[in-house]
C-alpha cells in the first residue's frame, strides 16, 4: 500500500533475480533526513522536506555537492520518492557504479496550499526559492552557482520543474 496526499494506492513489487538499480544492494548507503521548516510563504505551515545526502557525506566535510530539487507528482508526497521510488537506493547504486556523481537530493512537499490540494504558481516558487533552497544551502554543503543546481520532477512536478528551470536560468542548469 502506498500512502498518497489523498488516500492510498496499491502496488505490486516483482523482484528480479539480480537486484535492480532501485533495490537495496550491498553498497555504501547515503542518508535521508527529514526537515520540518516552518513556511512564511505558506501562511506559517510547517512542511516536511526530505534531503538525501550521499555515502561519505559526513566524513568529507570540505566537499561541496551539487543539488537536485526533485518534485513529486500530483496526489503524491515527498515520501513517495523514497518509500516507493527508492530514489535513495537508486542514487546509492549509481554512485557505487560510478554512473552518477554524488549529490544532495532535496524532495520538498510540493503543494502551495494545504497538502492534498494541488496548485502551483508563484506561492510554490516563493516557498521553494526563498525558503527551501536557502534552508538547504545553509544546512548542507551545497556547491554554489547554477552549474551545480538542477531541478526535475514527475508528472505535476515535471511541469513545475520545466517552468521553474526556464524562468530561472540564473539558478539552474
Amino acid at each position: 500500500i502506498k500512502l498518497r496526499a489523498r488516500g492510498t494506492a496499491s502496488l505490486v513489487e516483482v523482484p528480479s533475480e539480480t537486484p535492480g538499480v532501485q533495490e537495496v544492494r550491498d553498497v555504501p548507503h547515503g542518508t535521508v533526513e527529514v526537515n520540518w521548516p516552518k513556511s512564511a510563504a505558506l501562511g506559517g505551515e510547517t512542511r516536511r522536506v526530505l534531503v538525501y545526502t550521499p555515502p561519505g557525506y559526513e566524513r568529507d566535510t570540505a566537499r561541496r555537492y551539487p543539488v537536485l530539487l526533485l518534485l513529486h507528482g500530483s496526489n503524491d508526497t515527498p515520501d513517495g520518492w523514497t518509500g516507493v521510488g527508492n530514489v535513495n537506493f537508486i542514487a546509492d547504486n549509481l554512485i557505487a557504479e560510478k554512473k552518477m556523481s554524488p549529490m544532495v537530493i532535496v524532495m520538498p512537499n510540493f503543494y502551495s496550499v494545504p497538502s492534498g490540494r494541488p496548485t502551483g504558481g508563484s506561492t510554490f516558487y516563493k516557498y521553494l526559492l526563498e525558503e527551501v533552497l536557502p534552508m538547504v544551502e545553509s544546512k548542507y554543503r551545497i556547491a554554489a552557482g547554477r552549474d551545480h543546481h538542477a531541478v526535475a520532477g514527475m508528472s505535476m512536478g515535471a511541469n513545475q520543474s520545466f517552468d521553474l528551470f526556464f524562468s530561472h536560468f540564473d539558478l539552474f542548469s
